[in-house]
Protein backbone atom coordinates (compact mmCIF):
# COMPACT_ATOMS: atom_id res chain seq x y z
CA UNK A 1 0.00 0.00 0.00
CA UNK A 2 3.13 2.51 0.89
CA UNK A 3 4.53 2.06 -2.90
CA UNK A 4 1.33 1.92 -4.08
CA UNK A 5 0.24 5.38 -2.61
CA UNK A 6 3.60 7.34 -2.61
CA UNK A 7 5.16 5.79 -6.23
CA UNK A 8 1.77 5.09 -8.20
CA UNK A 9 3.17 3.13 -11.56
CA UNK A 10 6.54 1.95 -9.50
CA UNK A 11 7.38 -1.42 -10.35
CA UNK A 12 7.90 -3.71 -7.41
CA UNK A 13 9.60 -6.83 -8.59
CA UNK A 14 8.67 -9.78 -7.19
CA UNK A 15 11.97 -12.38 -7.49
CA UNK A 16 11.42 -16.28 -6.04
CA UNK A 17 14.27 -17.48 -4.35
CA UNK A 18 14.31 -21.79 -4.67
CA UNK A 19 10.95 -21.71 -6.82
CA UNK A 20 12.49 -25.04 -8.25
CA UNK A 21 13.08 -26.91 -4.78
CA UNK A 22 9.16 -24.97 -4.49
CA UNK A 23 7.77 -26.42 -6.70
CA UNK A 24 9.28 -29.84 -6.78
CA UNK A 25 9.64 -30.07 -3.26
CA UNK A 26 7.90 -34.15 -2.13
CA UNK A 27 6.14 -31.91 0.74
CA UNK A 28 3.00 -30.78 -0.70
CA UNK A 29 3.09 -27.77 1.87
CA UNK A 30 5.68 -25.82 -0.48
CA UNK A 31 3.43 -25.71 -3.40
CA UNK A 32 0.46 -25.00 -1.26
CA UNK A 33 2.77 -22.20 0.36
CA UNK A 34 3.76 -20.92 -3.31
CA UNK A 35 0.41 -20.93 -4.53
CA UNK A 36 -0.95 -18.70 -2.05
CA UNK A 37 1.88 -16.31 -3.33
CA UNK A 38 -0.34 -16.36 -6.55
CA UNK A 39 -3.14 -16.19 -5.23
CA UNK A 40 -2.43 -12.96 -3.05
CA UNK A 41 -1.04 -11.30 -6.26
CA UNK A 42 -4.07 -12.32 -8.53
CA UNK A 43 -6.53 -11.12 -5.34
CA UNK A 44 -4.63 -7.70 -5.15
CA UNK A 45 -4.65 -7.35 -9.05
CA UNK A 46 -8.60 -7.96 -9.26
CA UNK A 47 -8.69 -5.33 -6.40
CA UNK A 48 -6.77 -2.94 -8.66
CA UNK A 49 -3.33 -2.43 -6.75
CA UNK A 50 -1.62 -3.62 -8.72
CA UNK A 51 -0.70 -5.32 -12.71
CA UNK A 52 1.57 -8.22 -12.76
CA UNK A 53 4.20 -8.31 -15.51
CA UNK A 54 6.93 -9.97 -16.75
CA UNK A 55 10.72 -8.50 -16.71
CA UNK A 56 10.14 -7.81 -20.87
CA UNK A 57 6.24 -6.58 -20.44
CA UNK A 58 7.39 -4.04 -17.41
CA UNK A 59 10.70 -2.79 -19.59
CA UNK A 60 8.16 -2.22 -22.42
CA UNK A 61 5.79 -0.57 -20.36
CA UNK A 62 8.29 1.97 -17.81
CA UNK A 63 10.68 3.84 -19.10
CA UNK A 64 14.32 3.27 -18.34
CA UNK A 65 15.69 4.77 -15.46
CA UNK A 66 19.71 3.48 -15.33
CA UNK A 67 21.69 1.49 -17.24
CA UNK A 68 24.06 -1.09 -15.26
CA UNK A 69 27.55 -1.18 -16.37
CA UNK A 70 29.23 -3.71 -14.34
CA UNK A 71 27.68 -7.22 -12.77
CA UNK A 72 30.01 -8.00 -9.97
CA UNK A 73 30.34 -12.04 -9.55
CA UNK A 74 29.37 -12.10 -6.00
CA UNK A 75 26.37 -12.95 -4.63
CA UNK A 76 24.80 -13.47 -1.25
CA UNK A 77 26.51 -16.89 -1.11
CA UNK A 78 30.01 -15.17 -0.85
CA UNK A 79 31.19 -16.68 -4.87
CA UNK A 80 30.48 -18.90 -7.83
CA UNK A 81 31.98 -21.83 -5.59
CA UNK A 82 28.25 -22.78 -4.57
CA UNK A 83 27.27 -23.20 -8.14
CA UNK A 84 30.34 -24.65 -10.07
CA UNK A 85 33.38 -25.96 -7.82
CA UNK A 86 34.47 -28.96 -9.73
CA UNK A 87 32.23 -31.21 -7.97
CA UNK A 88 31.48 -34.56 -9.47
CA UNK A 89 26.85 -33.95 -9.63
CA UNK A 90 27.37 -30.35 -9.88
CA UNK A 91 29.69 -30.75 -13.39
CA UNK A 92 27.49 -33.60 -14.20
CA UNK A 93 24.38 -30.98 -14.04
CA UNK A 94 26.38 -28.72 -16.07
CA UNK A 95 27.15 -31.12 -18.84
CA UNK A 96 23.38 -32.06 -19.29
CA UNK A 97 22.41 -28.41 -19.70
CA UNK A 98 24.98 -27.49 -22.39
CA UNK A 99 24.26 -30.67 -24.35
CA UNK A 100 20.42 -30.10 -24.05
CA UNK A 101 21.03 -26.47 -24.99
CA UNK A 102 23.00 -27.23 -28.46
CA UNK A 103 20.70 -29.76 -29.32
CA UNK A 104 17.66 -27.56 -28.37
CA UNK A 105 19.53 -24.68 -30.04
CA UNK A 106 20.02 -27.08 -33.41
CA UNK A 107 16.47 -27.92 -33.38
CA UNK A 108 15.02 -24.35 -33.60
CA UNK A 109 17.79 -23.28 -36.21
CA UNK A 110 16.63 -26.01 -38.42
CA UNK A 111 12.53 -25.12 -37.45
CA UNK A 112 13.85 -21.68 -38.74
CA UNK A 113 12.51 -20.37 -35.25
CA UNK A 114 14.50 -18.31 -32.68
CA UNK A 115 16.58 -19.38 -29.56
CA UNK A 116 15.75 -18.99 -26.01
CA UNK A 117 11.88 -17.67 -27.03
CA UNK A 118 9.11 -16.82 -24.42
CA UNK A 119 7.17 -19.66 -23.76
CA UNK A 120 3.00 -19.98 -23.09
CA UNK A 121 2.33 -21.24 -19.93
CA UNK A 122 -0.66 -21.63 -17.93
CA UNK A 123 -0.94 -23.90 -14.33
CA UNK A 124 -2.77 -26.45 -15.81
CA UNK A 125 0.03 -27.80 -18.66
CA UNK A 126 3.16 -26.51 -16.53
CA UNK A 127 6.22 -27.30 -17.31
CA UNK A 128 4.75 -28.13 -20.89
CA UNK A 129 3.81 -25.21 -22.85
CA UNK A 130 -0.08 -24.06 -23.10
CA UNK A 131 -2.41 -25.72 -25.30
CA UNK A 132 -4.54 -22.78 -25.45
CA UNK A 133 -2.15 -20.61 -25.64
CA UNK A 134 0.04 -22.14 -28.06
CA UNK A 135 -2.77 -22.97 -30.92
CA UNK A 136 -4.54 -18.95 -30.43
CA UNK A 137 -0.50 -18.09 -31.14
CA UNK A 138 0.10 -19.97 -33.84
CA UNK A 139 -3.18 -20.94 -35.35
CA UNK A 140 -1.88 -24.91 -35.76
CA UNK A 141 -2.94 -27.67 -33.39
CA UNK A 142 -0.68 -28.86 -30.36
CA UNK A 143 -1.04 -32.76 -32.05
CA UNK A 144 -1.35 -33.24 -35.76
CA UNK A 145 -1.46 -36.84 -37.74
CA UNK A 146 1.46 -37.43 -39.95
CA UNK A 147 1.60 -40.36 -42.12
CA UNK A 148 -2.02 -41.64 -40.57
CA UNK A 149 0.17 -41.55 -36.93
CA UNK A 150 -0.57 -38.94 -34.33
CA UNK A 151 1.48 -36.90 -32.09
CA UNK A 152 3.11 -33.78 -30.94
CA UNK A 153 3.27 -31.02 -33.09
CA UNK A 154 6.81 -30.34 -33.64
CA UNK A 155 6.46 -26.66 -32.95
CA UNK A 156 4.64 -27.54 -29.77
CA UNK A 157 7.63 -29.15 -28.44
CA UNK A 158 9.91 -26.28 -29.78
CA UNK A 159 8.32 -24.41 -26.84
CA UNK A 160 7.56 -27.06 -24.34
CA UNK A 161 11.12 -27.72 -24.50
CA UNK A 162 12.43 -24.31 -24.28
CA UNK A 163 10.30 -24.36 -21.00
CA UNK A 164 12.48 -27.55 -19.50
CA UNK A 165 15.57 -25.82 -20.48
CA UNK A 166 14.51 -22.63 -18.45
CA UNK A 167 13.71 -25.45 -15.15
CA UNK A 168 16.92 -27.49 -16.02
CA UNK A 169 18.93 -24.01 -15.81
CA UNK A 170 17.47 -22.85 -12.34
CA UNK A 171 20.55 -22.23 -10.12
CA UNK A 172 18.96 -24.59 -7.53
CA UNK A 173 19.84 -27.77 -8.80
CA UNK A 174 23.65 -26.91 -8.75
CA UNK A 175 23.89 -24.79 -5.67
CA UNK A 176 22.04 -28.12 -3.80
CA UNK A 177 24.48 -30.30 -5.31
CA UNK A 178 27.26 -32.09 -3.80
CA UNK A 179 29.09 -29.11 -1.41
CA UNK A 180 29.30 -26.51 0.28
CA UNK A 181 25.46 -26.70 0.85
CA UNK A 182 24.97 -31.06 0.37
CA UNK A 183 21.23 -30.73 -0.48
CA UNK A 184 18.80 -34.18 -0.79
CA UNK A 185 19.77 -36.42 -3.78
CA UNK A 186 16.62 -35.65 -5.51
CA UNK A 187 17.67 -31.99 -6.20
CA UNK A 188 20.21 -32.63 -8.93
CA UNK A 189 18.02 -35.69 -10.51
CA UNK A 190 15.52 -33.03 -11.14
CA UNK A 191 17.44 -30.79 -14.15
CA UNK A 192 18.99 -33.94 -15.60
CA UNK A 193 15.50 -35.64 -16.25
CA UNK A 194 14.37 -32.68 -18.29
CA UNK A 195 17.70 -32.47 -20.23
CA UNK A 196 17.56 -36.08 -21.04
CA UNK A 197 14.22 -35.90 -22.36
CA UNK A 198 15.07 -32.56 -24.70
CA UNK A 199 18.16 -34.85 -26.16
CA UNK A 200 16.14 -37.55 -26.51
CA UNK A 201 13.20 -35.96 -28.54
CA UNK A 202 15.90 -33.82 -30.42
CA UNK A 203 17.76 -36.59 -31.76
CA UNK A 204 14.50 -38.41 -32.49
CA UNK A 205 12.99 -35.80 -34.27
CA UNK A 206 16.59 -35.48 -36.85
CA UNK A 207 16.10 -38.97 -37.89
CA UNK A 208 13.12 -38.29 -39.48
CA UNK A 209 14.78 -35.89 -42.33
CA UNK A 210 16.92 -38.45 -44.29
CA UNK A 211 17.73 -38.84 -48.36
CA UNK A 212 16.43 -41.96 -49.44
CA UNK A 213 17.70 -41.77 -52.91
CA UNK A 214 20.32 -40.47 -55.38
CA UNK A 215 19.82 -40.36 -59.24
CA UNK A 216 23.21 -39.12 -61.21
CA UNK A 217 22.73 -37.94 -64.79
CA UNK A 218 26.86 -39.16 -64.68
CA UNK A 219 27.71 -35.39 -65.99
CA UNK A 220 28.02 -33.45 -63.31
CA UNK A 221 24.70 -33.54 -61.70
CA UNK A 222 23.18 -35.78 -59.20
CA UNK A 223 19.15 -35.28 -57.64
CA UNK A 224 18.83 -36.05 -54.08
CA UNK A 225 15.65 -37.05 -52.69
CA UNK A 226 14.40 -36.85 -48.99
CA UNK A 227 11.71 -37.99 -46.49
CA UNK A 228 10.65 -35.44 -44.33
CA UNK A 229 8.13 -36.57 -41.41
CA UNK A 230 9.37 -33.74 -39.48
CA UNK A 231 6.58 -31.08 -40.81
CA UNK A 232 3.18 -31.77 -42.16
CA UNK A 233 0.15 -30.12 -43.70
CA UNK A 234 -1.28 -29.24 -40.34
CA UNK A 235 2.55 -28.06 -39.34
CA UNK A 236 3.49 -27.01 -42.58
CA UNK A 237 7.09 -25.36 -40.96
CA UNK A 238 9.71 -26.20 -43.37
CA UNK A 239 12.99 -27.55 -42.57
CA UNK A 240 16.31 -25.73 -43.40
CA UNK A 241 19.72 -27.80 -43.39
CA UNK A 242 23.32 -27.42 -44.42
CA UNK A 243 24.51 -30.31 -47.11
CA UNK A 244 27.69 -31.68 -47.59
CA UNK A 245 27.28 -33.77 -50.43
CA UNK A 246 30.42 -36.61 -51.18
CA UNK A 247 31.72 -38.72 -53.58
CA UNK A 248 34.70 -39.81 -52.07
CA UNK A 249 37.32 -37.38 -53.96
CA UNK A 250 35.13 -34.63 -53.74
CA UNK A 251 32.41 -32.63 -51.92
CA UNK A 252 29.91 -29.53 -52.27
CA UNK A 253 27.87 -28.38 -49.37
CA UNK A 254 24.71 -25.73 -49.99
CA UNK A 255 22.17 -24.32 -47.73
CA UNK A 256 18.40 -26.24 -48.60
CA UNK A 257 15.01 -25.84 -47.27
CA UNK A 258 12.52 -29.16 -47.11
CA UNK A 259 8.82 -28.84 -47.65
CA UNK A 260 6.87 -31.05 -46.25
CA UNK A 261 7.07 -35.21 -46.45
CA UNK A 262 9.00 -35.71 -49.71
CA UNK A 263 11.07 -33.53 -51.60
CA UNK A 264 14.16 -33.32 -53.52
CA UNK A 265 17.60 -30.88 -54.14
CA UNK A 266 19.71 -30.89 -56.95
CA UNK A 267 23.44 -30.41 -56.70
CA UNK A 268 26.71 -29.96 -59.26
CA UNK A 269 29.06 -33.39 -58.71
CA UNK A 270 30.00 -35.79 -60.70
CA UNK A 271 28.80 -39.11 -59.60
CA UNK A 272 28.79 -42.24 -61.41
CA UNK A 273 26.63 -44.88 -61.77
CA UNK A 274 26.89 -47.44 -58.82
CA UNK A 275 29.18 -45.74 -56.86
CA UNK A 276 29.13 -44.78 -53.79
CA UNK A 277 27.39 -41.12 -52.31
CA UNK A 278 27.43 -39.61 -48.71
CA UNK A 279 25.03 -37.26 -47.57
CA UNK A 280 25.63 -35.25 -44.76
CA UNK A 281 22.76 -32.99 -42.66
CA UNK A 282 23.91 -30.30 -40.74
CA UNK A 283 21.13 -27.95 -38.48
CA UNK A 284 22.50 -24.57 -38.94
CA UNK A 285 23.34 -23.60 -35.91
CA UNK A 286 26.44 -21.12 -35.48
CA UNK A 287 29.35 -21.24 -32.63
CA UNK A 288 28.17 -17.72 -31.28
CA UNK A 289 24.51 -18.59 -31.11
CA UNK A 290 25.59 -21.65 -28.78
CA UNK A 291 29.29 -20.28 -26.48
CA UNK A 292 30.99 -23.05 -24.90
CA UNK A 293 29.73 -26.55 -26.74
CA UNK A 294 29.84 -30.48 -26.04
CA UNK A 295 29.93 -31.34 -29.25
CA UNK A 296 31.91 -29.59 -31.31
CA UNK A 297 29.98 -27.48 -34.26
CA UNK A 298 31.89 -26.76 -37.98
CA UNK A 299 31.15 -24.07 -40.41
CA UNK A 300 28.22 -25.49 -41.80
CA UNK A 301 26.72 -26.31 -38.34
CA UNK A 302 26.08 -29.33 -35.85
CA UNK A 303 25.83 -33.01 -37.57
CA UNK A 304 22.81 -34.47 -37.42
CA UNK A 305 23.06 -37.17 -39.63
CA UNK A 306 25.30 -39.09 -42.11
CA UNK A 307 24.30 -41.20 -44.69
CA UNK A 308 25.80 -43.32 -47.37
CA UNK A 309 23.59 -44.40 -50.58
CA UNK A 310 24.55 -45.93 -54.02
CA UNK A 311 23.47 -43.88 -56.91
CA UNK A 312 21.30 -44.77 -59.53
CA UNK A 313 21.69 -43.94 -63.09
CA UNK A 314 18.79 -41.55 -64.27
CA UNK A 315 17.71 -39.52 -67.21
CA UNK A 316 17.17 -35.45 -65.97
CA UNK A 317 15.27 -32.97 -68.14
CA UNK A 318 13.60 -30.02 -67.44
CA UNK A 319 10.80 -30.68 -69.32
CA UNK A 320 10.19 -33.99 -68.89
CA UNK A 321 6.82 -34.81 -66.58
CA UNK A 322 7.74 -36.22 -62.96
CA UNK A 323 8.12 -39.98 -62.28
CA UNK A 324 4.97 -41.44 -61.72
CA UNK A 325 6.04 -43.32 -58.81
CA UNK A 326 7.15 -40.66 -56.65
CA UNK A 327 5.70 -36.87 -56.66
CA UNK A 328 8.83 -34.94 -55.54
CA UNK A 329 8.78 -31.12 -54.07
CA UNK A 330 12.50 -30.12 -55.86
CA UNK A 331 14.34 -27.52 -54.39
CA UNK A 332 17.14 -26.43 -56.96
CA UNK A 333 20.74 -25.85 -55.87
CA UNK A 334 21.70 -25.29 -59.64
CA UNK A 335 19.44 -25.76 -62.26
CA UNK A 336 15.98 -27.65 -62.09
CA UNK A 337 15.69 -31.11 -62.93
CA UNK A 338 12.49 -34.01 -63.00
CA UNK A 339 13.64 -37.91 -62.85
CA UNK A 340 11.83 -39.23 -65.38
CA UNK A 341 13.42 -42.79 -64.40
CA UNK A 342 13.74 -44.17 -60.74
CA UNK A 343 15.55 -47.50 -59.11
CA UNK A 344 15.79 -48.89 -55.98
CA UNK A 345 18.28 -47.49 -53.54
CA UNK A 346 20.03 -49.23 -51.11
CA UNK A 347 21.17 -48.10 -47.90
CA UNK A 348 24.98 -48.81 -47.11
CA UNK A 349 25.53 -46.80 -43.63
CA UNK A 350 23.73 -46.29 -41.13
CA UNK A 351 22.82 -43.36 -39.58
CA UNK A 352 24.80 -42.54 -36.56
CA UNK A 353 21.89 -40.42 -35.46
CA UNK A 354 19.24 -43.07 -35.32
CA UNK A 355 21.66 -44.88 -33.44
CA UNK A 356 21.56 -42.54 -30.91
CA UNK A 357 17.55 -42.43 -31.32
CA UNK A 358 17.29 -45.98 -30.31
CA UNK A 359 19.71 -45.71 -27.10
CA UNK A 360 17.62 -42.22 -26.31
CA UNK A 361 14.79 -43.48 -26.43
CA UNK A 362 15.40 -46.69 -24.24
CA UNK A 363 16.33 -44.22 -21.70
CA UNK A 364 13.95 -41.89 -21.58
CA UNK A 365 10.66 -43.06 -23.28
CA UNK A 366 8.85 -43.22 -19.76
CA UNK A 367 10.02 -39.80 -19.14
CA UNK A 368 8.96 -38.21 -22.15
CA UNK A 369 5.70 -39.54 -22.02
CA UNK A 370 4.87 -38.45 -18.54
CA UNK A 371 5.81 -34.74 -19.43
CA UNK A 372 3.94 -34.99 -22.85
CA UNK A 373 1.22 -36.84 -21.09
CA UNK A 374 0.73 -33.93 -18.64
CA UNK A 375 -0.66 -31.76 -21.52
CA UNK A 376 -3.26 -33.94 -22.64
CA UNK A 377 -5.02 -33.44 -18.74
Amino acid sequence: VKVYMEHPGAVVVVALDGENPIIFNPMPLSAENLYAIYQALSEAEDEGWLVTQTVNQAIETHQVAAVLTNLPEESWATNLNNWNNGNPAKAYIWGNVSLAREYLAAYSAMLGMPTSPVVPLSFAHAPNASIAAFEAMTGMPAYVTVNGVTGVNPVYMYYTMWNWLYVSEGSDWTWQAGPPNNGPQWFWVQPVIYDQAIVSYVRQAFSKVAPFSVITNGQGKVLISFYNNLTSAQAPLPVHLYLVISNGTANVSEYVTLGEQVSAVTANITVAPGSAVTVYLYAPVTQPELGAVVIPVSNNGLLIGEYTLTAQKGVMTTTAPPSPSTTLTVTTLSTTVTVTETSTVTTSKTSTTAIWVVVGIVIVAVIIAVLIGVSRR
